[in-house]
């Protein structure tokens, strides 16, 4: 799925207005799955208070059983749902900024 020696964009997103919604993972703008086969139960529109937890990238909470072996860059947190659109075109700007835009000579506006 990700590639070693690369940059990736890897993405989740979750609606939690939708009480049957599940988190979907994303790897450069393309839907990998959901957490369904991660869950023991379905989603039920409660999450639990986390203002006294500690949010961490690249390790789990308490402990060095997780830790990720790589670089992490530009760790975003947003209240937005980004579509799959958003996210590939997010990637598509990163990954290859001259392959993405191209610029012409300036034009005369007069």
């Amino acid at each position: 799925m990700i590639g070693l020696g690369g940059w990736h964009l890897v993405a989740v997103t979750y609606d939690s207005s939708n009480g049957n919604a599940e988190p979907m993972f994303y790897v450069d703008g393309v839907r990998v799955g959901s957490s369904h086969y991660l869950l023991t139960s379905d989603p039920t529109n409660n999450p639990e208070d986390d203002g006294p937890q500690t949010l961490l990238f690249g390790n789990a909470s308490g402990g060095t059983t997780r830790t990720f072996d790589g670089l992490i860059d530009e760790v975003r947190v947003s209240t937005t749902i980004r579509s799959p659109q958003w996210l590939a075109t997010t990637h598509a700007s990163q990954s290859d900024p001259a392959g993405f835009i191209g610029v012409g000579p300036e034009e005369d506006t007069r």
